[in-house]
């Protein structure tokens, strides 16, 4: 008995003034109160979650590749080509940006030639890159820009050993400076 006693001692220091009195109406939350606390919740999660997906460079490049900037607003999209830290799904996308952004315009429009040879004169140093992919990349911004071109110059860059990047390499160098 004396243990039951020493417990109830205890429990109603511990417990305090909460286990003295039995709880009111008062004390407890409306259905109200706690449909609008689950609200706010959902609604914080759902701000976290689309300040989450928010990319910079996506949506960088998303909006050279779909036409809401200039296209003479090129240098942000091909730095991030240019970029050997930069992660691989961002660099394709760039140069599919790139690509995209001139798939309807003709091959000879002398308004964009100069727009066209500024960018592949960014990208040259690519061309001669240890990155098979990222020279495929450059080879289709180049492919796309002049077509025939690439192919006249005879340079495959998924087989191409160092010599014949260098030769590609001078051709497109040759090429875009007009020489």
């Amino acid at each position: 008995m004396s243990r039951v006693v020493i417990v109830a001692v205890l429990v109603m220091m511990v417990g305090g003034v909460a286990l003295s009195r039995a709880p009111t109406l008062e004390d407890l939350p409306s259905v109200k109160a706690i449909q609008e606390a689950a609200t706010k919740a959902i609604e914080k999660a759902r701000e976290a979650a689309a300040a989450a997906e928010k990319d910079p460079k996506k949506e960088m490049i998303d909006a050279y590749a779909n036409g809401s900037v200039s296209i003479f607003a090129w240098k942000g999209v091909v730095d991030v080509l240019k970029d050997d830290n930069e992660q691989a799904k961002y660099r394709q996308a760039a140069a599919d940006a790139v690509r995209q952004r001139f798939q309807n315009v003709p091959p000879n429009d002398t308004k964009l030639e100069k727009v066209k040879k500024e960018i592949a004169a960014a990208l040259l140093n690519l061309l001669s890159d240890n990155d098979k992919q990222v020279r495929i990349w450059v080879h289709g911004v180049f492919e796309r820009f002049w077509p025939g071109r690439a192919q006249a110059i005879g340079f495959n860059p998924e087989t191409a050993d160092r010599r014949e990047r260098y030769k590609a390499f001078k051709e497109w160098q040759k090429f875009v400076s007009g020489r």
